[in-house]
């Protein structure tokens, strides 16, 4: 898909599931048709209409690029879990490379549905950010052109060994998700362009 038109991609999934899914979408290639500042790479992607047999996907460009290749994600019960976030970051100055990283608490409504079977409760969770959708945002000179999330992690919740979070330190105030505050806990970088 290109240009600077919604585009509503109808996704059906068969008689894959039992319950009503959950649903994201993840960006697996793009191109812009200029290296020029001046031509952002800009889009949303609003999810809606999910129900056992499908959903439909919309992409909403604010800027032209040349094409923008996604790839849906659905699943059900507690072996993939998948949730489409939004946040926005502000620039805390620009230094025209890396800036240091900090912790941002993610808006997640839905952080009540992470549930797990209470019968086979895992000892370690993977938790990970995926970028679906993406808008450059100018603040005086400064241009984000790059964004890493991870997971906010510490020894006392993070298991190096095996590379998954400890299932005791996942949910509650305080910890990873937080289902009474709504948030999930990230670490981010930005990366500044003068121009």
């Amino acid at each position: 898909m290109s240009g600077q038109y919604p585009a509503l991609i109808t996704v059906s999934f068969g008689s894959l599931f039992t319950i009503v899914p959950q649903v994201s979408a993840v960006m697996t290639g793009i191109s812009n048709p200029s290296a020029d500042l001046d031509n952002y790479i800009a889009w949303n992607v609003q999810i809606e209409g999910t129900s056992l047999t499908g959903t439909t996907i919309t992409v909403i460009p604010s800027a032209n690029f040349d094409y923008l290749k996604l790839k849906w994600v659905a699943a059900q019960g507690d072996t993939l879990q998948v949730f489409l976030l939004s946040a926005s970051l502000t620039d805390t100055g620009d230094d025209g490379g890396y800036h240091y990283p900090a912790t941002l608490n993610i808006s997640f409504p839905d952080a009540n549905q992470v549930q797990f079977d209470p019968n086979n409760l895992p000892s370690g969770v993977v938790v990970f950010t995926i970028f679906t959708s993406f808008s450059a945002i100018q603040s005086g000179v400064f241009q984000y052109d790059e964004v890493a999330l991870q997971p906010y992690l510490n020894s006392t919740v993070f298991d190096a060994d095996h590379g998954y979070i400890l299932y005791a330190s996942l949910l509650g105030p305080g910890n990873l998700i937080d289902p009474v505050g709504g948030t999930l806990a990230v670490v981010y970088w930005t990366h500044g362009t003068t121009w």
